[in-house]
């Protein structure tokens, strides 16, 4: 069926650009703020993954993420998502004021026994402070 040759061929060309741009940079985030409904005060930032090719075209997370569960690539995208945004928002944390950042994990990357050590480690290496992390 031409159809699912064609689903196919599009499947293998997205897993393709999901592994370029988990080593050639094309990930990027956007930082959203998230306020508090009772005091209206900024509580933190929630990133949001998106993937921008060197041709300048834009790939929508709605089209990579559903293909990266299925071929597994989803695991490495979390683990450089929370790598990132804590690399990225690490030098912006007030160590008075709480301010979070919110990364969105897949249920089963958050399930696996790997991802708490994983979480750690980063935490440790930017200097995240951990109570940060864990409070919310």
């Amino acid at each position: 069926d031409e159809e699912m040759y064609s689903d196919l061929l599009h499947r293998e060309e997205i897993e393709q650009l999901i592994k370029e741009a988990l080593t050639q940079d094309y990930f990027y985030f956007v930082y959203q703020p998230q306020y508090s409904v009772t005091d209206k005060k900024l509580r933190g930032f929630e990133s949001l993954i998106r993937m921008k090719l060197p041709d300048g075209r834009v790939v929508s997370p709605a089209e990579f993420i559903p293909i990266a569960e299925m071929s597994n690539l989803i695991y490495q995208i979390d683990e450089y998502a929370i790598e990132r945004a804590l690399k990225e928002f690490a030098p912006y944390v007030n160590r008075k004021e709480k301010i979070m950042v919110s990364v969105n994990i897949s249920a089963n990357g958050f399930a696996r026994e790997e991802f708490v050590p994983f979480v750690e480690k980063m935490l440790e290496k930017y200097n995240f402070p951990f109570d940060f992390a864990l409070n919310y």
